[in-house]
């Protein structure tokens, strides 16, 4: 199983040196020259399915890199960008002076990161649910987190998915909230689970550990993190 991640393509607010959040600019030129140029670095890979957010840069970066396959192309909102509320469309520079700072706490008018990470990971636990190997999304969360420098990993899931949570509890996380009626389809609730600090040095044994553990059961696979 192999899992890439990917962002959109330069938008004309990445040119401009804007933090967009849920404003929706459109993708800029040289965002068009990226797309032709992912278009023909993955002529020949294979993909069961593409997950865009609903902002038109998002989408339009996967449908022009997609243009003329036959692979199906899902919109979900849930993989939007953080949303900045009243800074949405402020320059960068005024919200990466912020930005660790709004971890737990929600930008004005709009949400933490924490808030991102919970709705990014209802999209995966629905993947998961499609898809055989949850345990190998979960390690690519939490790699993709390491990447990003985040401090800590926070999730959600529903609280009758004891697989789920024990999987969430193998990997270092605990319960740490409850969010009644989150789910839209049946009003379950959710619970809430997070990592202790991703610097921590027994944290990051532990989860390379189970990744060793992971790969020596089901074999070495391929994530890549664009």
């Amino acid at each position: 199983m192999q899992i890439v991640y990917s962002t959109h393509a330069t938008s004309t607010d990445n040119v401009a040196g804007i933090s967009s959040g849920h404003a929706d600019p459109d993708l800029a030129p040289r965002g068009i020259e990226d797309c032709a140029e992912r278009r023909a670095r993955w002529a020949q890979r294979h993909f069961d399915l593409v997950v865009a957010s609903d902002l038109l840069r998002s989408r339009r970066t996967a449908e022009l890199v997609l243009e003329d396959r036959d692979t199906p192309l899902r919109i979900d909102p849930r993989l939007r960008e953080c949303n900045y509320g009243d800074l949405n469309g402020a320059p960068r520079a005024e919200i990466d002076a912020i930005r660790a700072s709004r971890v737990t706490e929600p930008y004005p008018g709009g949400e933490s990161y924490e808030d991102v990470a919970i709705r990014t990971r209802s999209m995966l636990d629905d993947l998961a649910r499609e898809h055989p190997d949850g345990e190998l999304l979960l390690i690519g969360a939490i790699e993709m987190a390491l990447r990003r420098e985040m401090e800590i990993l926070t999730l959600e899931v529903r609280i009758s998915n004891e697989p789920a949570i024990a999987l969430y509890e193998k990997y270092g996380l605990r319960q740490v909230g409850l969010r009644k009626g989150y789910y839209s389809d049946n009003h379950e609730d959710a619970i809430i689970m997070s990592t202790d600090s991703l610097r921590s040095g027994a944290l990051l044994a532990s989860f390379h550990e189970r990744i060793e553990k992971h790969e020596e059961r089901y074999g070495d696979a391929e994530r890549q993190y664009l």
